[in-house]
Protein backbone atom coordinates (compact mmCIF):
# COMPACT_ATOMS: atom_id res chain seq x y z
CA UNK A 1 0.00 0.00 0.00
CA UNK A 2 1.51 3.29 -1.05
CA UNK A 3 2.10 6.01 1.78
CA UNK A 4 3.69 8.88 2.27
CA UNK A 5 7.32 8.51 1.57
CA UNK A 6 9.45 8.09 4.72
CA UNK A 7 12.47 10.09 5.53
CA UNK A 8 14.98 7.56 5.01
CA UNK A 9 13.40 7.41 1.34
CA UNK A 10 13.46 11.21 1.01
CA UNK A 11 17.38 11.29 1.83
CA UNK A 12 18.23 8.34 -0.13
CA UNK A 13 17.01 9.96 -3.40
CA UNK A 14 17.68 13.14 -2.49
CA UNK A 15 21.45 11.84 -2.38
CA UNK A 16 21.16 10.05 -5.96
CA UNK A 17 22.45 13.42 -8.45
CA UNK A 18 25.57 14.24 -6.01
CA UNK A 19 26.82 10.99 -6.03
CA UNK A 20 26.50 10.28 -9.79
CA UNK A 21 27.95 13.63 -10.13
CA UNK A 22 30.92 12.51 -7.90
CA UNK A 23 31.40 9.52 -9.84
CA UNK A 24 31.60 11.63 -13.61
CA UNK A 25 34.16 13.95 -11.93
CA UNK A 26 36.25 10.95 -10.61
CA UNK A 27 36.35 9.16 -14.21
CA UNK A 28 36.83 12.03 -16.21
CA UNK A 29 39.98 12.81 -13.78
CA UNK A 30 41.25 9.24 -14.66
CA UNK A 31 40.58 9.96 -18.00
CA UNK A 32 42.34 13.52 -18.12
CA UNK A 33 44.97 11.74 -15.85
CA UNK A 34 45.55 8.81 -18.47
CA UNK A 35 45.77 11.40 -21.22
CA UNK A 36 48.35 13.15 -19.06
CA UNK A 37 50.56 10.25 -18.62
CA UNK A 38 50.22 9.61 -22.33
CA UNK A 39 51.56 12.62 -23.57
CA UNK A 40 54.36 12.64 -21.05
CA UNK A 41 55.72 9.02 -22.51
CA UNK A 42 55.34 10.53 -25.90
CA UNK A 43 57.07 13.42 -25.17
CA UNK A 44 59.73 11.64 -23.22
CA UNK A 45 59.77 8.81 -26.11
CA UNK A 46 60.46 11.40 -28.44
CA UNK A 47 62.75 13.82 -26.39
CA UNK A 48 65.21 10.57 -26.01
CA UNK A 49 65.02 9.73 -29.66
CA UNK A 50 66.09 12.90 -30.81
CA UNK A 51 68.66 13.07 -27.96
CA UNK A 52 70.17 9.84 -29.49
CA UNK A 53 69.86 11.07 -32.90
CA UNK A 54 71.82 13.82 -32.02
CA UNK A 55 74.29 11.95 -30.18
CA UNK A 56 74.83 10.30 -33.44
CA UNK A 57 75.20 13.03 -35.67
CA UNK A 58 78.02 14.64 -33.18
CA UNK A 59 79.55 10.94 -33.50
CA UNK A 60 79.90 11.12 -36.90
CA UNK A 61 80.89 14.55 -37.07
CA UNK A 62 83.44 13.66 -34.78
CA UNK A 63 84.98 10.84 -36.53
CA UNK A 64 85.17 13.25 -40.11
CA UNK A 65 81.71 12.48 -41.15
CA UNK A 66 79.34 15.49 -41.97
CA UNK A 67 76.19 16.39 -41.77
CA UNK A 68 73.70 18.83 -43.97
CA UNK A 69 70.40 20.20 -45.48
CA UNK A 70 69.91 19.98 -49.11
CA UNK A 71 67.41 21.17 -51.45
CA UNK A 72 68.29 19.30 -54.23
CA UNK A 73 68.17 15.49 -54.94
CA UNK A 74 70.10 15.51 -58.69
CA UNK A 75 73.75 16.03 -58.07
CA UNK A 76 75.70 18.66 -60.75
CA UNK A 77 77.33 16.42 -62.84
CA UNK A 78 73.44 15.37 -64.83
CA UNK A 79 72.78 19.66 -65.04
CA UNK A 80 75.84 20.47 -67.18
CA UNK A 81 74.23 19.65 -70.16
CA UNK A 82 72.18 22.33 -72.65
CA UNK A 83 70.99 25.67 -71.19
CA UNK A 84 66.92 24.09 -72.05
CA UNK A 85 67.48 20.60 -70.87
CA UNK A 86 69.44 22.38 -67.49
CA UNK A 87 66.78 24.63 -66.56
CA UNK A 88 64.17 21.57 -67.09
CA UNK A 89 66.28 19.82 -64.46
CA UNK A 90 66.59 22.17 -62.03
CA UNK A 91 62.92 22.78 -62.09
CA UNK A 92 62.84 19.17 -61.61
CA UNK A 93 64.75 18.77 -58.39
CA UNK A 94 64.86 21.76 -56.62
CA UNK A 95 62.45 21.08 -53.27
CA UNK A 96 61.23 23.73 -51.37
CA UNK A 97 61.93 24.45 -47.80
CA UNK A 98 59.46 21.78 -46.05
CA UNK A 99 60.69 19.17 -48.28
CA UNK A 100 64.58 19.94 -47.87
CA UNK A 101 66.77 16.92 -47.18
CA UNK A 102 69.32 15.40 -44.63
CA UNK A 103 72.31 14.76 -46.19
CA UNK A 104 75.03 12.72 -44.58
CA UNK A 105 78.52 12.27 -45.62
CA UNK A 106 80.43 8.98 -43.61
CA UNK A 107 84.33 9.21 -44.78
CA UNK A 108 87.14 7.32 -43.40
CA UNK A 109 87.49 4.00 -41.89
CA UNK A 110 85.70 3.86 -38.62
CA UNK A 111 82.32 3.91 -40.70
CA UNK A 112 82.40 0.05 -41.20
CA UNK A 113 79.70 -2.56 -41.50
CA UNK A 114 79.39 -2.92 -37.95
CA UNK A 115 78.82 0.97 -37.42
CA UNK A 116 76.07 1.24 -39.92
CA UNK A 117 74.15 -2.36 -38.75
CA UNK A 118 73.59 -0.04 -35.15
CA UNK A 119 73.13 3.20 -36.35
CA UNK A 120 70.84 2.18 -39.51
CA UNK A 121 67.52 2.44 -36.55
CA UNK A 122 68.65 5.69 -35.41
CA UNK A 123 69.52 7.21 -39.84
CA UNK A 124 66.59 5.53 -41.55
CA UNK A 125 63.42 6.85 -41.50
CA UNK A 126 64.01 10.37 -39.90
CA UNK A 127 63.82 12.83 -42.64
CA UNK A 128 61.45 13.13 -45.06
CA UNK A 129 64.40 12.74 -48.12
CA UNK A 130 67.91 11.46 -47.16
CA UNK A 131 71.20 11.64 -49.09
CA UNK A 132 74.08 8.88 -47.93
CA UNK A 133 77.66 9.03 -49.39
CA UNK A 134 80.43 6.40 -48.37
CA UNK A 135 83.64 7.82 -49.32
CA UNK A 136 86.95 5.78 -48.36
CA UNK A 137 84.91 3.97 -45.61
CA UNK A 138 85.32 0.33 -44.53
CA UNK A 139 81.93 -0.70 -46.16
CA UNK A 140 81.94 -3.87 -48.05
CA UNK A 141 79.31 -5.42 -50.44
CA UNK A 142 77.00 -7.14 -47.10
CA UNK A 143 77.67 -4.33 -44.80
CA UNK A 144 74.58 -2.40 -47.46
CA UNK A 145 71.77 -4.76 -46.70
CA UNK A 146 70.60 -2.64 -43.58
CA UNK A 147 69.96 0.25 -46.21
CA UNK A 148 66.98 -1.85 -47.26
CA UNK A 149 65.21 0.14 -44.19
CA UNK A 150 66.42 3.59 -45.51
CA UNK A 151 62.72 3.97 -46.56
CA UNK A 152 63.20 7.61 -47.45
CA UNK A 153 66.60 7.31 -48.78
CA UNK A 154 66.77 9.35 -52.25
CA UNK A 155 70.47 9.48 -53.30
CA UNK A 156 73.33 6.76 -52.66
CA UNK A 157 76.95 7.45 -53.10
CA UNK A 158 79.55 4.97 -52.52
CA UNK A 159 82.86 6.28 -53.61
CA UNK A 160 86.22 4.39 -53.50
CA UNK A 161 84.81 2.10 -51.26
CA UNK A 162 85.31 -1.77 -51.03
CA UNK A 163 82.45 -3.00 -53.32
CA UNK A 164 82.22 -5.24 -56.23
CA UNK A 165 78.56 -4.43 -56.93
CA UNK A 166 76.40 -7.27 -55.15
CA UNK A 167 75.82 -5.21 -52.62
CA UNK A 168 73.79 -2.87 -54.79
CA UNK A 169 71.96 -6.15 -56.18
CA UNK A 170 70.28 -6.64 -52.40
CA UNK A 171 69.05 -2.92 -52.43
CA UNK A 172 66.86 -3.46 -55.14
CA UNK A 173 63.48 -3.19 -55.72
CA UNK A 174 64.20 0.18 -52.97
CA UNK A 175 61.37 2.28 -53.05
CA UNK A 176 62.34 6.02 -53.31
CA UNK A 177 66.22 5.53 -54.38
CA UNK A 178 66.41 7.93 -57.97
CA UNK A 179 70.43 8.72 -57.96
CA UNK A 180 73.09 5.88 -57.77
CA UNK A 181 76.62 6.60 -58.12
CA UNK A 182 79.43 4.18 -58.22
CA UNK A 183 82.27 5.56 -58.10
CA UNK A 184 86.08 4.49 -58.77
CA UNK A 185 86.36 1.17 -57.47
CA UNK A 186 85.70 -2.13 -60.02
CA UNK A 187 82.34 -3.76 -60.43
CA UNK A 188 82.28 -7.13 -61.39
CA UNK A 189 80.08 -7.69 -64.87
CA UNK A 190 79.05 -11.33 -62.79
CA UNK A 191 77.85 -9.17 -59.76
CA UNK A 192 75.54 -6.58 -62.12
CA UNK A 193 74.00 -10.29 -63.33
CA UNK A 194 72.06 -10.10 -60.28
CA UNK A 195 70.73 -6.68 -59.87
CA UNK A 196 67.03 -6.37 -60.06
CA UNK A 197 64.61 -3.50 -60.90
CA UNK A 198 64.72 -0.08 -58.85
CA UNK A 199 61.31 1.65 -60.13
CA UNK A 200 62.40 4.91 -59.38
CA UNK A 201 65.82 5.19 -60.41
CA UNK A 202 66.79 7.99 -62.24
CA UNK A 203 70.15 9.26 -62.33
CA UNK A 204 73.32 6.37 -62.42
CA UNK A 205 77.11 7.75 -62.57
CA UNK A 206 79.31 4.75 -63.01
CA UNK A 207 82.21 6.67 -63.26
CA UNK A 208 85.52 4.42 -63.06
CA UNK A 209 84.46 1.70 -62.63
CA UNK A 210 85.28 -1.03 -65.03
CA UNK A 211 82.50 -2.15 -66.34
CA UNK A 212 82.23 -4.07 -69.65
CA UNK A 213 79.73 -4.19 -72.14
CA UNK A 214 78.09 -7.00 -70.39
CA UNK A 215 78.10 -5.37 -66.89
CA UNK A 216 76.27 -2.63 -68.82
CA UNK A 217 72.76 -4.96 -69.14
CA UNK A 218 71.48 -4.32 -65.44
CA UNK A 219 70.50 -0.64 -66.84
CA UNK A 220 68.08 -2.29 -69.15
CA UNK A 221 65.85 -3.20 -66.18
CA UNK A 222 65.50 0.27 -64.88
CA UNK A 223 62.23 1.46 -66.59
CA UNK A 224 62.74 5.03 -65.44
CA UNK A 225 66.38 5.93 -66.21
CA UNK A 226 66.91 9.42 -67.72
CA UNK A 227 70.57 10.21 -66.49
CA UNK A 228 73.39 8.18 -66.94
CA UNK A 229 77.53 8.84 -66.45
CA UNK A 230 79.52 6.40 -67.87
CA UNK A 231 83.13 8.17 -67.81
CA UNK A 232 86.15 6.54 -67.49
CA UNK A 233 84.61 3.11 -68.71
CA UNK A 234 85.22 1.41 -72.02
CA UNK A 235 82.93 2.21 -74.81
CA UNK A 236 82.26 -0.73 -77.27
CA UNK A 237 79.63 -0.92 -80.33
CA UNK A 238 77.79 -3.61 -77.99
CA UNK A 239 77.91 -1.06 -75.46
CA UNK A 240 76.00 1.63 -77.14
CA UNK A 241 73.52 -1.10 -78.55
CA UNK A 242 73.02 -1.18 -74.94
CA UNK A 243 72.72 2.46 -74.65
CA UNK A 244 70.34 2.70 -77.21
CA UNK A 245 67.56 0.90 -76.19
CA UNK A 246 67.49 2.69 -72.66
CA UNK A 247 64.63 5.74 -72.18
CA UNK A 248 67.76 8.40 -71.60
CA UNK A 249 67.69 12.29 -71.80
CA UNK A 250 71.03 12.48 -71.45
CA UNK A 251 74.57 10.80 -71.65
CA UNK A 252 78.05 11.29 -71.06
CA UNK A 253 80.62 8.94 -72.26
CA UNK A 254 84.58 8.91 -73.16
CA UNK A 255 86.74 6.35 -73.95
CA UNK A 256 85.33 5.48 -77.53
CA UNK A 257 86.85 5.05 -81.01
CA UNK A 258 85.78 5.77 -84.80
CA UNK A 259 83.67 2.72 -85.05
CA UNK A 260 81.95 4.06 -81.55
CA UNK A 261 81.64 7.27 -82.65
CA UNK A 262 79.71 6.34 -85.99
CA UNK A 263 76.95 4.23 -83.46
CA UNK A 264 76.95 7.64 -80.67
CA UNK A 265 75.81 9.35 -84.38
CA UNK A 266 72.69 7.76 -84.33
CA UNK A 267 71.63 8.24 -80.85
CA UNK A 268 68.71 10.98 -80.29
CA UNK A 269 69.52 12.09 -76.93
CA UNK A 270 71.83 14.83 -75.56
CA UNK A 271 75.71 13.37 -75.63
CA UNK A 272 78.92 14.90 -73.45
CA UNK A 273 81.45 13.40 -75.15
CA UNK A 274 85.11 13.80 -73.24
CA UNK A 275 88.43 12.69 -75.69
CA UNK A 276 91.65 12.99 -75.78
CA UNK A 277 93.06 15.42 -78.98
CA UNK A 278 94.66 11.66 -80.14
CA UNK A 279 90.88 10.37 -80.11
CA UNK A 280 89.47 13.03 -82.65
CA UNK A 281 90.48 12.03 -86.25
CA UNK A 282 89.59 12.96 -89.59
CA UNK A 283 87.92 9.89 -90.26
CA UNK A 284 84.99 10.26 -87.29
CA UNK A 285 84.64 14.08 -88.14
CA UNK A 286 81.60 13.46 -91.09
CA UNK A 287 79.70 11.46 -87.81
CA UNK A 288 80.71 14.13 -85.64
CA UNK A 289 78.95 16.26 -87.94
CA UNK A 290 76.10 14.46 -87.87
CA UNK A 291 76.01 13.91 -84.20
CA UNK A 292 73.25 16.69 -83.74
CA UNK A 293 72.45 15.92 -80.09
CA UNK A 294 75.98 16.60 -78.76
CA UNK A 295 76.13 19.25 -76.24
CA UNK A 296 79.82 19.86 -75.94
CA UNK A 297 82.92 18.45 -76.56
CA UNK A 298 85.99 18.55 -74.34
CA UNK A 299 89.55 17.72 -75.84
CA UNK A 300 92.36 16.68 -73.36
CA UNK A 301 95.75 16.48 -73.84
CA UNK A 302 97.22 13.30 -72.96
CA UNK A 303 98.55 13.70 -69.18
CA UNK A 304 102.23 11.94 -70.21
CA UNK A 305 103.38 12.25 -73.46
CA UNK A 306 101.37 15.47 -75.41
CA UNK A 307 100.45 14.72 -78.29
CA UNK A 308 99.10 17.57 -81.49
CA UNK A 309 95.78 16.97 -81.68
CA UNK A 310 94.20 14.37 -84.97
CA UNK A 311 92.45 17.42 -86.32
CA UNK A 312 93.47 20.25 -88.17
CA UNK A 313 92.56 23.73 -87.24
CA UNK A 314 90.03 24.08 -90.22
CA UNK A 315 88.76 20.83 -88.95
CA UNK A 316 88.25 22.00 -85.84
CA UNK A 317 86.41 25.32 -87.38
CA UNK A 318 84.19 23.03 -88.98
CA UNK A 319 82.86 21.13 -86.43
CA UNK A 320 82.31 24.69 -84.71
CA UNK A 321 80.44 25.66 -87.36
CA UNK A 322 77.80 22.46 -86.47
CA UNK A 323 76.99 24.27 -83.39
CA UNK A 324 79.12 21.89 -80.80
CA UNK A 325 81.10 23.70 -77.97
CA UNK A 326 84.45 22.51 -78.34
CA UNK A 327 86.19 23.04 -74.97
CA UNK A 328 89.64 22.21 -75.17
CA UNK A 329 91.34 21.71 -71.75
CA UNK A 330 95.39 21.56 -72.20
Amino acid sequence: MDGPATTDELLQHSSEPPVREHRWRIRLAGIAGLILTVLVVVIGWHARESSSRNRLLQEIRDHGGSVGVSNYFTSDIFTDIDDQLARWTHKLVCLPKPLQSTSLKLEGLYFDNEWLKQAAPQLSNKSRTLHLTFFKANITDDGLVPLKGFSDLRSLTIDHCGLNGRGIASLSGHPSLQELHLLDRTIVDDATNEIGVFPVLEAVDLTTTSLTEDGLFWLTRQPGLRYLHLHGNLITPKSVATLNSLPLYYLRVDKVDDKVIKQLSALTIPVRLTLRVDQLTSASLPDFQRMTRVTYITLEEPSSTPRPPSLSTDELEELRRTGIDIRRRL
